[in-house]
């Protein structure tokens, strides 16, 4: 304890702009809502930073892997779990969530508090690959070749980085997901893509027309924001 509050209070100002300096600033800014994750309409001021960060995609990366063992202390607090307290997390545990939310939470990511040279090695796999490939093969939770989910980290780097890949992933999502899947994150990052409005509402139509109802909701809920007309027709 003693040694990571040394370390919290001697460490040196980061770099303005790195990577380290906008952990350290969603480090140090409260929220009752964190539960929600960093995407969540609730976090948005709090969770800026983070966000930041896991748009830049794996270009952050290599800074986050080198956070992964700092011990200085956050405001993030991890609530009691049955019989283990709560605490407060540090520095190293918010790298390893921005890291892991990058990557997609895929089943074979490591877990935290694991060897975190088991980080580094999925790094080694996968950055001599392009990142677009990386990213379009982590956007979809999978179970017996079905979709049963969005991964949302990698579908908002993606409609930052790659927004021309959106509308694909649109169609593998109509053809191969399960009724009860949610493409909720996937039709909000379209939404607050770096596309014309025009497209994104062009998009999120012509998916609002195929799926089950359950997926139908969460695309319309998406469109209603961007055009409600256009949504209206759909209704």
């Amino acid at each position: 304890l003693v040694e990571d509050l040394a370390a919290t209070v001697n460490a040196a100002p980061p770099k303005e702009g790195s990577v380290e300096a906008l952990l350290l600033d969603w480090a140090s800014r409260p929220s009752e809502m964190r539960h929600l994750g960093i995407y969540s309409a609730h976090t948005e001021e709090a969770a800026a930073p983070a966000r930041e960060i896991v748009s830049r995609g794996l270009d952050a990366v290599p800074e986050l892997i080198a956070l992964l063992k700092d011990s200085r202390f956050t405001i993030h607090e991890k609530p009691a779990f049955m019989k283990a307290p709560a605490r407060i997390k540090r520095v190293g545990e918010l790298a390893y969530q921005l890291t892991r939310q990058i990557a997609g939470a895929q089943p074979s990511f490591p877990r935290y508090g694991e060897d975190p040279e088991d980080v580094n090695k999925w790094w080694e796999k996968v950055r001599s690959q392009d990142e677009s490939v990386v990213l379009l093969s982590s956007v979809f939770k999978r179970e017996s070749g079905k979709v049963t989910g969005v991964n949302e980290g990698p579908a908002r780097i993606i409609a930052r980085k790659f927004p021309d890949k959106l509308r694909s992933l649109c169609d593998e999502f109509t053809a191969y997901a399960t009724p009860e899947a949610q493409p909720y994150p996937l039709a909000e990052a379209i939404a607050k893509s770096d596309l014309t409005k025009e497209m994104r509402v062009q998009i999120l139509s012509d998916f609002a027309e195929h799926g089950s109802l359950e997926h139908k909701r969460c695309v319309l809920q998406n469109l209603a924001e961007l055009n409600g007309a256009a949504c209206s027709v759909h209704l």
